[in-house]
This record gives C-alpha cells, sequence and structure tokens, in this order.
C-alpha cells in the first residue's frame, strides 16, 4: 500500500479480527462489519481478500462501551477452545 504512514500498518485477515473477538471469522464479516462504526476491509488491487487495519480495530474495541456485548470488549488476542458459535445470532442459544 504505498503512502508514508500507512507503509507500517498491520493489516488482518478477518480471521485474524475474529481472533481478537473470539468469534469466527465468518462472524465477523456477517455480523461485525455490519455494526455502526466497525471498520471497513480494505481489498488490495480492488479484488483481493478482505483486510482490515489492526489500529482501526483496537480503536474500534477501546471505544466500545462497557456494557457493549461482551464479544465486543473481548482483550486483544485472547482465545477460546469452546464453542465460538454461543454468540451467533441465529442460533437462538447462549
Amino acid at each position: 500500500m504505498g503512502n508514508g504512514s500507512n507503509d507500517m500498518a498491520r493489516w488482518l485477515s478477518a480471521r485474524s479480527v475474529a481472533a481478537k473477538f473470539d468469534v469466527k471469522a465468518r462472524q465477523i464479516n456477517e455480523r461485525y462489519s455490519r455494526l455502526p462504526g466497525f471498520p471497513q476491509p480494505r481489498r488490495a488491487g480492488g479484488n483481493g481478500r478482505p483486510r482490515w487495519s489492526e489500529a482501526e480495530i483496537d480503536c474500534w474495541m477501546d471505544a466500545q462501551p462497557t456494557d457493549a456485548p461482551q464479544s465486543a470488549r473481548r482483550s486483544r488476542g485472547s482465545k477460546s477452545t469452546a464453542n465460538e458459535d454461543h454468540d451467533d445470532p441465529r442460533s437462538g442459544q447462549a
């Protein structure tokens, strides 16, 4: 990506973003990306795989109120080996 300050930016795949929230990558594409203010991905060359700016994701996470859904407040880098579909709104289960 080639202009000054963005050269050092870290770009994350849906899987890497999902790890920050302890959810599946599918939920980033289907659920989180539709939340107001959630950073939009960029595609290298206009048609590559979506990538999110780590700085933008971290900033969005930090801005979430303490009464936000727990998955939006998870500490960066935390991972769970438990069933990750627990906060999928379509599952109907908690």
